[in-house]
């Protein structure tokens, strides 16, 4: 088993306690994105580092939805949406709409973005405004580009839904950090910040387990117009799937990482992956769905030769199959193929 398990590594697994998952190395599909603002770079004042790497904000985040048919991505600099057709069978992501401020989305540099678990709403925070807008998803025009609800904060990064819809956690990396809201009605209802613990690292992602017991974050240093050392960290807190409750006192933290821009577990909730864009690799982690306790972490995907190039967010299928990553460097979303094997 061990022979088996090591020659595996070769093709960047991770255990998932019941199946080793496989993430091939190679893009199953990759698509730039239409017109992008680097065809025509912005002033160099736009030009952030990952560590000592140079980049400008492009194409930032990535979100599955309409059972895994289609691919929501935003755009930093272009302050837009994209909606990007899936085709499995085809291995083709085309463009199908897209979503500017003269349609009303009033997105100001958004970061990332989630949809929650029942399809009804999709939530995208905007760093520049401080605004997380959250909008009614439809089959016919994808979103409602009028915001339905919408939550204040300031230099809002990351955002994730619990499983059961009720809550929403917006992470800001400012001082409020990770904060709690209750969306089951409009306007949402705040309920807690647990600020930066951990500063002068900063908040920039969650996840949630499957069975809602546990909330993943991960914190780094944040990016700067000079260069800077890198340094990372991913806790697990305990909460309350009925109240919406975080405990701020940590179940399990891990320091292997020197960058966390997102963080997504796999949908059997037994290992989860973490983005590292100073270093552009993807992480993966084993996770004990009892304990919270995080067990090994892994290199799954490092470098140009994967396709990665600066990598900021990433997503998973439904069905676990595919794994979608976007790319800030050469403003691309690129999806791998993921294998189940009994081990």
């Amino acid at each position: 088993m061990d022979f088996f398990i090591r020659w595996f590594f070769i093709f960047t697994p991770f255990l998932a306690f019941g199946s080793l998952v496989v993430v091939s190395p190679n893009p199953y599909v990759t698509l730039y994105t239409p017109r992008s603002v680097l065809l025509d770079p912005p002033s160099k004042e736009y030009i952030r580092f990952a560590g000592k790497n140079p980049r400008y904000s492009t194409c930032s985040g990535v979100c599955w939805a309409y059972d895994d048919q289609y691919i929501f991505a935003v755009n930093m600099q272009a302050c837009s949406m994209g909606v990007y057709k899936f085709d499995s069978e085809r291995k083709e992501l085309t463009h199908v709409r897209n979503f500017e401020n003269q349609h009303g989305v009033d997105l100001d540099r958004p970061e990332n973005l989630a949809c929650s678990k029942d399809g009804v709403f999709l939530a995208v925070p905007n760093m520049k405004s401080g605004k997380m807008h959250l909008y009614r998803m439809n089959q016919e025009t994808f979103i409602n580009p009028y915001p339905e609800m919408t939550i204040y904060d300031r230099s809002l990064h990351g955002v994730r839904f619990s499983h059961n819809n009720s809550y929403l956690a917006s992470v800001s990396t400012g001082q409020s950090g990770i904060s709690i809201y209750d969306i089951r009605n409009s306007p949402p209802i705040f309920l807690q910040s647990l600020g930066t613990p951990f500063y002068p690292l900063k908040a920039k992602t969650v996840d949630f387990s499957l069975d809602g017991r546990f909330m993943i974050a991960g914190y780094c240093i944040e990016l700067s117009g000079k260069k800077h050392d890198a340094h990372g960290m991913i806790v697990v807190y305990e909460c309350n799937k009925e109240t919406g409750y975080i405990n701020p006192s940590s179940v399990s933290i891990t320091k292997e990482v020197d960058s966390v821009e997102t963080i997504a577990f796999y949908p059997d909730g037994e290992s989860f992956f973490s983005v590292d864009q100073v270093n552009s690799k993807i992480m993966g982690h084993s996770f004990d769905v009892v304990t919270g306790k995080i067990g090994n972490s892994w290199v799954a995907l490092e470098g140009k030769e994967s396709g990665l190039n600066i990598p900021h967010g990433i997503a998973f299928s439904s069905d676990g199959k595919y794994m979608a990553i976007s790319n800030l460097k050469d403003d691309k979303i690129t999806v791998y193929k993921t294998i189940e094997v009994d081990p």
